[in-house]
């Protein structure tokens, strides 16, 4: 018989646990022992979708492939029946059991849902939800690959995820960022199926650049009022009559 999972013996794997029981500082995480999650075209936009769509929470399965020791690939999402309001959800999963087998249902790895526009930081009720979802698993046995993936978004882009590796008694966590940031020990990368759209988001990205606006000289300006104001106009057109410069 497995041993119960305890929730506080589960830890991110950049802390130790003092002799009191109580978290100490951090300690750096090499690059090669952070995870991946990974998802595919379809998953992600199908996880942009909802959160797109619904201005309340909204909840959703992940269905995941665990391809190696830290590298978690998200297929597919699920959704299901489920109750919610701006800042609460509460999903049948009574309808996971009765429409999907048991093999179905085991490779539903990733619990997430969205915060809209609040900030993705798990509030208590999430981890009362998480401790129960960790506590009904149990601790491994024989070669069977145990893990979750808990995850938030807001509308803003900005993620925080968590991976129990229970197997390999690994806690992995991303504190709330925007996707494209790293922020913590999980990796956020989106799988492309067609080289059309990865060299879309190439072009992109060497366009697209960040507005830094000039330094402020400490010398006085010498130009007239009367000139600026003939230069913004000059440059805006009918919004310089607009606002008083004409």
């Amino acid at each position: 018989m497995s041993k119960p999972f305890i929730f506080e013996d589960y830890i991110p794997i950049n802390r130790q646990i003092l002799f009191d029981g109580k978290i100490s500082i951090n300690i750096p995480v090499d690059e090669k022992d952070k995870a991946q999650l990974n998802f595919t075209e379809k998953a992600w936009y199908k996880m942009m979708s909802l959160v797109a769509k619904f201005h309340s929470e909204v909840a959703w399965r992940g269905i995941v492939e665990h391809t190696d020791k830290n590298i978690f690939t998200v297929k597919d999402i699920i959704i299901y029946p489920q109750k919610v309001s701006g800042a609460y959800v509460e999903g049948d999963e009574q309808f996971l059991f009765n429409n999907y087998s048991r093999e179905e249902r085991n490779v539903m790895r990733l619990h997430g849902h969205s915060h809209n526009d609040m900030a993705p930081s798990p509030s208590s009720v999430d981890m009362s939800h998480r401790r129960e979802t960790l506590e009904a698993i149990g601790r491994p046995f024989g070669d069977e690959d145990l893990y979750v993936i808990f995850m938030i978004m807001n509308r803003s882009l900005s993620i925080e995820a968590t991976i129990y590796d229970v197997t390999n008694n690994k806690l992995y966590k991303r504190e709330p960022a925007f996707f494209t940031e790293n922020n913590g020990d999980i990796s956020l990368n989106i799988l492309y199926e067609d080289n059309e759209m990865e060299k879309f988001i190439a072009d992109a990205d060497s366009m697209v650049t960040e507005f830094k606006p000039p330094e402020k000289s400490s010398k006085k300006s010498s130009t007239p009022v009367g000139k600026v104001q003939s230069q913004y106009y000059d440059n805006y057109g009918i919004y310089g009559g607009y606002y008083g410069f004409d």
